[in-house]
């Protein structure tokens, strides 16, 4: 039995779909494909920007943060951020996804007056690259020349490993953590009334050490080290890391997509008027 919504055939062979299949196609393919939908209710909208500023990762994480930062002290900063930050953002994005195409530029192009955010943005999404990979690079560099003479693992360290000098990773055999030398030291010298020595602090306790036995045993640790397990001393990564990110300014970033926010949302209550006028008077 013929069905009256049924897909007919045309003349060149082709299947002619009704309005309304073809309009449930295209949804049910925007949903497939992650492509433009609309929000069932603003509850739905509320619970999508939710998950997406929590995040599938921080699931578990955020009910502890919501214990651990005071309960509802938390919530209410977190729904004041969502509500004035995030929702405005998420407006925005929606608003300006047609602009996606051309990148961080060309977005916030489309505002005159912070045409230099989005430039902004790059150099300081490039800069934090460059500071990520700076230890990483070195350290692939010393693992590329393991077995040259120009790598300082198989010898010893100039001056100890208590000299401040950051090309050298050997650990000699043997040595002992620092902390774990003047813990002893304490233990063995604090009852002894010495009239001159090395002053040694190990938690509440202060003892003056012999400076021979101090110069002999110290010589070969390891500063601050828990354990002798690390294999390689990474003060020299730490270093690049830190005078890199002390040159990197996120506030005054952060200060520019804020007003440039809040002079977006002006600027689109005001144009929403300004049409409304002109339906009104035309």
């Amino acid at each position: 039995m013929c069905n009256e919504k049924a897909i007919s055939l045309r003349l060149d062979g082709y299947e002619q779909v009704p309005s309304e299949i073809k309009s449930k196609r295209r949804q049910g393919q925007a949903a497939v494909y992650g492509g433009a939908t609309q929000y069932r209710s603003q509850a739905h909208k509320l619970a999508t920007l939710v998950m997406m500023t929590t995040g599938s990762a921080n699931a578990a994480m955020f009910p502890m943060m919501f214990i651990f930062y005071g309960g509802v002290p938390f919530l209410l900063a977190y729904l004041v951020l969502l509500m004035t930050v995030a929702m405005p953002m998420m407006q925005l994005e929606s608003n300006l996804a047609q602009f996606a195409g051309d990148g961080n530029c060309g977005i916030f192009s489309t505002v005159p007056l912070f045409l230099g955010t989005g430039y902004a943005l790059t150099l300081y999404v490039i800069l934090h690259v460059v500071a990520d990979s700076l230890p990483l690079s070195d350290v692939l560099l010393q693992i590329a020349g393991v077995g040259g003479s120009s790598v300082p693992w198989p010898g010893s360290c100039p001056g100890g490993l208590t000299a401040n000098n950051r090309t050298c990773y050997a650990i000699k055999h043997g040595s002992v953590p620092c902390r774990s030398l003047r813990s002893r030291f304490v233990d063995s010298f604090r009852r002894l009334s010495l009239g001159e020595g090395v002053p040694l602090l190990h938690g509440d306790q202060v003892a003056l050490v012999p400076s021979k036995s101090y110069q002999q045993e110290a010589a070969e640790c390891m500063p601050d080290l828990y354990t002798p397990l690390p294999p390689y001393d990474f003060r020299r990564q730490q270093a690049l890391v830190e005078h890199t990110f002390d040159n990197i300014r996120v506030q005054p970033l952060l200060s520019m997509a804020a007003i440039w926010v809040l002079v977006f949302t002006l600027a689109h209550v005001g144009f929403i008027r300004l049409k409304n006028v002109r339906l009104t008077t035309s």
